[in-house]
């Protein structure tokens, strides 16, 4: 979704829903749970959406829990780098012509 105006980033969303099994002092009857994640954020697309890169502003707890449990030890600013995520859409590379990439002209 395009912001108004000039300005280049878009607004994204990313949502999954899924079914979770667990099993609870060794009970042989698993139990089922549907769980969802969800991602909020910005996107900018770069060379004629060659490249998009996302920056999540808002995330699940379950994505938060574990990126927290991974990177415990790191900075909250390299926390948030770490869920920074990006795009290449390899379909838009033309071989024949390099410079492609380059002039953004990727077609």
């Amino acid at each position: 979704l395009p912001l108004p105006g000039k300005i280049p980033f878009m607004v994204y969303a990313d949502f999954n829903i899924y079914n979770s099994v667990s099993y609870t002092n060794g009970n042989p009857n698993p139990k089922y749970n549907v769980s969802s994640l969800y991602s909020v954020g910005l996107s900018l697309p770069l060379f004629s959406r060659f490249l998009v890169v996302y920056v999540p502003l808002f995330n699940s707890s379950s994505i938060n829990t574990a990126f927290d449990n991974n990177f415990a030890n790191s900075s909250r600013m390299k926390l948030f780098a770490q869920k920074i995520s990006f795009t290449l859409d390899l379909n838009k590379i033309n071989p024949i012509n390099r410079k492609n990439i380059r002039t953004g002209n990727l077609m």
